[in-house]
C-alpha cells in the first residue's frame, strides 16, 4: 500500500507542473487512511467560460483492504443560483476482487459565514454503479455516499472533515468497505 501511495504522489507532483489549481491530500481516522489528488484541465487547456473539468485520483486502504480510484468531473453552477456548485462525472473504481465504472453527483455549498471564520465549503457526493457497470464476476453494484466540510485555514491550505460510507454489493453478499468519520489536509496550487 505505500508503494502505491508512493508512486501516486510522486505522479501527482511531476504531472502538476503541466497544471494549476491542483490538489493533494490525505485523510484518516484509526482504521483508514485515503490519498487524493486531482487536476483542473481548464488552466491547462485554456477553458475558462461556465464548466470546470477535473481529473481526479485516489488510493483509499481500509481494514485491510484498497480501493484505487480513477475520475473525471464537471463542475459548475446551475442557472438561476449564485454559490452552489453542482457536479457530474465518471469514475473507475479498482480493488482486488472488485471492478466498476460508476456515475457521481456532487453538491457544493460554501458557507455564508463573516470574515472572521475562514471560507468554509459543505458538500455531498454520491456514486453509484449498477450490476451493468459492474465487472467483477459475482459483483452486483457498488455505491459511496460523501459528507464533507472544507475550510481554508491559509491561502491554499485546507483542513477538512466528513464521514464516508463505501459499499461494493455481490451477488451472493453485500461488503461494506468502509463506513467512518475522516479528518483530512489538502494542499492546493
Amino acid at each position: 500500500m505505500m508503494k502505491k501511495l508512493l508512486i501516486l504522489l510522486l505522479t501527482s507532483l511531476f504531472t502538476s507542473s503541466l497544471f494549476a489549481e491542483n490538489s493533494i491530500g490525505i485523510n484518516a481516522n484509526d482504521n483508514s487512511a485515503e490519498f487524493d489528488t486531482t487536476f483542473n484541465f481548464n488552466s491547462f487547456t485554456g477553458y475558462e467560460v461556465g464548466t470546470d473539468y477535473a481529473f481526479d485520483i485516489s488510493s483509499l486502504s481500509a481494514n485491510g483492504r484498497s480501493l484505487f480510484t480513477v475520475g473525471y468531473i464537471g463542475e459548475g453552477q446551475p442557472q438561476g443560483t449564485n454559490k452552489v456548485k453542482v457536479g457530474f462525472g465518471i469514475k473507475a473504481t479498482f480493488s482486488k476482487s472488485f471492478y466498476a465504472i460508476p456515475l457521481m453527483v456532487k453538491i457544493a455549498y460554501p458557507l455564508p459565514i463573516n470574515r472572521k471564520i475562514p471560507p468554509t465549503d459543505i458538500s455531498i457526493a454520491y456514486t453509484y454503479a449498477p450490476y451493468a457497470l459492474t465487472f467483477s464476476d459475482d459483483g452486483k453494484q457498488f455505491s459511496e455516499i460523501r459528507l464533507l466540510a472544507d475550510m481554508e485555514v491559509i491561502d491554499n491550505v485546507h483542513i477538512y472533515g466528513g464521514y464516508r460510507t463505501i459499499d461494493t454489493d455481490y451477488i451472493t453478499y453485500s461488503y461494506n468497505m468502509d463506513s467512518s468519520f475522516f479528518a483530512g489536509l489538502k494542499l492546493s496550487f
